[in-house]
């Protein structure tokens, strides 16, 4: 004798298991953007920073609220937040300090990067003592490299 759940029970059963798919759908496609939305450079630009004891990939990503800076490492995880210090220099003599946060795979600007982005980049990766300057220069919406150890 087998055992047959009532017809209302096995479109409870249904809809539950439909309601739980949008569910894991709708979360997927959130983290999936979460992960890669992070990862559009802004005109696809990442600069190389040859810091010890690994070489660090600069970036400015725009997002819905504005440009921000993203710090990756070249390969493995990326450093800490506390230990890499970002200022931007200016040619009116301004800069701007930049703190970090972790967002797993990369470290963010916390504060957005000002117009217009036509500046000098100066970080600092502990332990290395060595700063080091990226100039950015926004010519005609192009940035262009000139990464040298100050």
């Amino acid at each position: 004798m087998s055992f047959a759940p009532p017809s209302w029970l096995q479109l409870l059963l249904a809809a539950l298991v439909l309601v739980g798919a949008v569910w894991f759908a709708r979360g997927f496609r959130e983290r999936m953007h979460e992960t890669f939305a992070g990862r559009r450079p802004v005109l696809g630009r990442q600069w190389i920073v040859a810091t010890q004891p690994q070489p660090l990939l600069l970036s400015l990503h725009e997002g819905p609220e504005g440009v921000r800076f993203q710090v990756r490492a070249a390969l493995g995880k990326p450093p800490r937040a506390r230990d890499i210090t970002l200022i931007s220099l200016r040619s009116d003599g301004l800069g701007q300090r930049f703190d970090l946060v972790d967002r797993g795979t990369y470290l963010e600007s916390k504060a957005l990067v000002p117009k217009p982005h036509a500046f000098t980049v100066r970080l600092w990766r502990r332990p290395d003592p060595q700063g080091y300057d990226v100039e950015i220069e926004d010519i005609d919406g192009q940035h262009h490299l000139d990464g040298t150890a100050s």
